[in-house]
């Protein structure tokens, strides 16, 4: 099932705004990897947060986010591209809740400062663009939002949740927002209409939830405009989808120095590749390896 990805704008073309519901695709790929509860929701927020990435490239571009801390989950990877696919994995996918520390302190020291959000583009040039900033908290929104307005100089708001459901295993919401002042042909903003939206923002309850009562992404999204007039660009769907596939594992053993391609093959008659995001595994034969062309 796929979850829903909303664009608007406002009428002077200052704030864009994206809204997205990932509840379903997230199931989907908590279903596969089945993580402890803790990993599983901080996850599920840097899904989320691929998916508003993604949403803003073009066609055939895809974006991949690091975020890496001193907490107990080290690494978490995901990606999102234009058509709205997200994939992603959790490097700690055991780690849950104790009855010891508040949640919403275990939930902001799970992934931990110090540490690094790297953002990684490819937009279908021979080098993908890369940059990176330090967390700011470990919070997944909130370093999404300092890395945009830091590096991108895009000034963001970003929020991001999962609600899970009370056997632990399935969701009862997850999704989240991006929001951006957009600079007019004089490199200017739009300060009332920011101004006005931050408030709007503030006032706002968690949008998960507000997913979670059954409100759809264009009620979110007149919530955050509030009284700004605005239009509605467009929504596309947001599904769990992994990339990888056989020829693209041949790949990888083909890509490596042939004398490491002999030692390998002379030690089995065959390979193993698992992909790291779905931990799907391909058997990959020397013959097949012989025979590959890009």
């Amino acid at each position: 099932m796929a979850g829903t990805l909303l664009t608007s704008i406002s009428q002077s073309g200052g704030v864009r705004c994206i809204v997205a519901n990932t509840t379903d695709p997230i199931t989907t790929l908590f279903a596969e990897q089945k993580p402890a509860t803790l990993s599983g929701i901080m996850l599920g927020r840097a899904l989320t947060a691929a998916a508003l990435m993604g949403s803003t490239m073009k066609t055939g571009q895809r974006v991949g986010l690091v975020f890496e801390g001193a907490g107990p989950l080290g690494k978490i990877v995901t990606e999102g591209d234009a058509q709205g696919h997200i994939r992603g994995v959790v490097h700690n996918d055991s780690l849950d809740f104790n009855s010891m520390t508040a949640v919403d302190e275990q939930i902001r020291t799970s992934l931990g400062v110090p540490g690094i959000l790297s953002v990684v583009k490819d937009m279908g040039l021979k080098t993908p663009y890369r940059g990176s900033v330090a967390l700011q908290s470990g919070e997944i929104g909130d370093d999404l939002a300092h890395y945009l307005t830091e590096s991108e100089q895009i000034p963001s708001a970003v929020s991001v949740g999962v609600i899970p459901d009370v056997d632990g295993v399935s969701l009862e919401a997850a999704g989240g927002f991006l929001v951006q002042a957009l600079p007019n042909e004089g490199g200017r903003v739009a300060p009332d209409e920011i101004e006005s939206i931050s408030e709007f923002i503030e006032k706002l309850p968690p949008v998960t939830e507000l997913l979670r009562q059954g409100a759809g992404v264009e009620e979110l999204t007149s919530q955050i405009f509030g009284t700004v007039p605005y239009t509605i660009l467009g929504a596309r769907p947001v599904t769990y989808s992994c990339l990888c596939n056989r020829k693209k594992s041949i790949k990888r053993i083909a890509q490596l120095p042939s004398s490491e391609i002999a030692d390998i093959f002379d030690r089995d008659t065959c390979v193993e590749i698992q992909c790291e995001y779905c931990k799907k595994t391909y058997t990959i034969t020397e013959d097949e390896v012989k025979g590959y062309s890009p």
